[in-house]
């Protein structure tokens, strides 16, 4: 190889992604997930975006208006006028598409999820985690930790409100968690 390939070599890996032009806006205001339907599209009122196991988003099934966070979807999910909450359990990261998101591994999985909570937050919609044993300290621990509101792992139902009306799905963490 010769000097100015090399160069050329060099210049070239040190632009990266600056180097190619921004991706334009649509003339239509659309984003992904007005492109899409089914089951990933918030269509009913106080809709939670759920991370879970797969087994456990199946089981849970009481009817209450759940759709599961999609990776490629999930901040449009959130933002969804029909979301109210958003919540993750960390047994998710051990299979399925969020695989691997508390490891260290793939950073940018946890950081697309901080940043749909925040966003939630801001939007004043709820937001719990439920901490599992297997999610261990980490960057990604810290992160995610500080971006929800609550946290469901251990909680106990003396620690509630009396006489709050509690989310079927925070009443399936707390009989859960109390076994």
């Amino acid at each position: 190889m010769n000097s100015v390939d090399k160069s050329v070599k060099d210049a070239l890996g040190s632009m990266g992604r600056a180097s190619t032009p921004a991706v334009a806006n649509n003339p239509f205001n659309l984003n992904y997930l007005d492109l899409i339907s089914g089951e990933l599209v918030p269509s009913r009122p106080n809709t939670t975006v759920w991370i879970a196991p797969k087994p456990v988003f199946s089981e849970f099934g009481l009817g209450t208006p759940t759709v599961y966070g999609s990776p490629a979807c999930l901040l449009e999910q959130v933002k969804h006028h029909h979301t109210s909450s958003f919540l993750v359990d960390t047994e998710a990261f051990q299979s399925g598409p969020w695989y691997g998101t508390g490891s260290g591994k793939f950073h940018a999985m946890a950081l697309l999820i901080s940043n749909a909570a925040n966003e939630a937050n801001k939007l004043g919609k709820s937001t719990f985690i439920v901490s599992s044993s297997t999610f261990k300290r980490s960057i990604e621990y810290e992160l995610l930790m500080q971006s929800f509101n609550y946290d469901l792992a251990g909680a106990d139902r003396s620690q509630m409100e009396e006489g709050a009306r509690l989310s079927p799905i925070t009443e399936y963490y707390l009989c859960r968690s109390n076994f």
